[in-house]
């Protein structure tokens, strides 16, 4: 009944769509989340140096805690900032893509 059921150009074209806004819009997001953490190190950076270039007795504690707050932004790898393999939706396509090739290979395989 549905064995000759063929795909219109048009579907197509709006299923390949649809996979390029799926994926570009997680790069994007990937991409500004790291144009802000460069900004915002760029800012403290100079805040340091400023605090650095200041008084001792003003900015023994403030110069401790700016380098603490610089490397805990430049080691953050969670949410956006996770690298892309470790992103939960790019997982979640692996799996399935994992889990269809593995069904077709039962299949394949099936003796009968």
């Amino acid at each position: 009944m549905f064995d000759g059921w063929s795909f219109p150009w048009p579907l197509l074209v709006l299923y390949g769509v649809c996979v390029v806004i799926i994926v570009s819009y997680p790069l994007r997001l990937s991409w500004a989340a790291e144009a802000s953490r460069a900004h915002g190190l760029e800012y403290l950076e100079t805040a340091l140096a400023r605090a650095r270039a200041s008084p001792p007795e003003n900015n023994t504690t403030l110069v401790a805690e700016l380098q603490a707050i610089i490397e805990d932004a430049k080691r953050l790898d969670k949410g956006a900032f996770a690298p892309f393999t470790r992103q939960d939706w790019v997982q979640t396509l692996l799996a399935l893509a994992g889990s269809a090739s593995a069904y077709t290979l039962l299949d394949y395989f099936q003796f009968g």
